[in-house]
């Protein structure tokens, strides 16, 4: 096992410095969470995120249940938001009668998305990690998300692998709509602290 202050030294200096403010952000993390203050992280590689996602893992233990979470990477999300929107358009070619199988898988899937949503929406910390969004679904439901979490002031980490620039070239790929990029953005800089 290598010895953790030898694995810091090896991190890029932004690493090391990004590493200091979420543990100072992780100490006070009961304060930030009242605050509603997350954080936005771009060019979040696998293994920054992996740090990041372990970090906040083990702060929130010592909050618990006072703070409560949802932690996913994208992946799951992006899952989440094909299952909600995407299939929820397909229920008119899924037979009506209440025990077919394909209803009851149907009917499963759209009650545990519908819950999971519910939960980002409303948990007091939201950490998700890999964003890149590909499909318009998934920015339609991001933003979603993100927007009731903004209205009721509450922390989201946000980690994508893109830059800035990177990310609202997706966004804009996905959606051309003037403001759409600004105002996903707007939302997260007003609440969040910014690692590039």
């Amino acid at each position: 096992m290598l010895d953790e202050r030898y694995v810091i030294h090896r991190l890029s200096l932004q690493d090391r410095d990004l590493m200091a403010r979420l543990a100072a952000y992780v100490e006070a993390l009961d304060s930030r969470v009242r605050e509603g203050t997350g954080w936005l992280i771009f060019s979040a590689d696998r293994q920054r995120s992996a740090r990041v996602e372990r970090m906040m893992r083990e702060g929130l233990v010592a909050f618990r249940p006072f703070v409560s979470s949802y932690l996913a990477p994208w992946r799951d999300v992006a899952l989440n938001a094909y299952v909600e929107i995407e299939l929820r358009q397909q229920a008119p070619r899924v037979s009506a009668a209440a025990d077919d199988p394909q209803r009851k898988e149907f009917d499963l899937a759209q009650r545990v998305a519908r819950d999971t949503r519910a939960w980002m929406r409303r948990c007091d910390l939201l950490l998700v990690w890999s964003i890149a969004p590909a499909q318009r679904h998934e920015l339609d439901y991001l933003e979603e998300v993100l927007a009731a979490r903004y209205e009721r002031r509450l922390a989201s980490l946000v980690l994508t692998p893109r830059s800035a620039e990177q990310l609202a070239a997706d966004v804009r790929a996905l959606d051309p709509t003037p403001g759409r990029w600004e105002r996903l953005y707007q939302r997260l800089y007003e609440r969040s602290l910014i690692a590039l």
